[in-house]
């Protein structure tokens, strides 16, 4: 397994990977998870020349036995 310096190395590294797949560009985003996934996914959007957009999410808490 290859250990990265930083987020922005392995959305590099993911661009130039993906570039080699034949997929509609025209009609595909990038969706970015905040805490970690922004820097990868606009490293990914510069490389293949796609839009990204933030999905932002909630934690959900554990469902507490009924009372």
């Amino acid at each position: 397994m290859r250990i990265f310096k930083d987020r922005e190395e392995a959305g590099k590294l993911l661009g130039e990977f993906l570039k080699s797949f034949n997929f509609d560009k025209e009609n595909s985003i990038i969706l970015a998870i905040p805490r970690g996934g922004v820097p990868v996914a606009y490293q990914v959007s510069r490389a293949l020349n796609i839009p990204f957009s933030l999905v932002i999410v909630k934690k959900l808490a554990p469902l507490s036995e009924p009372v």
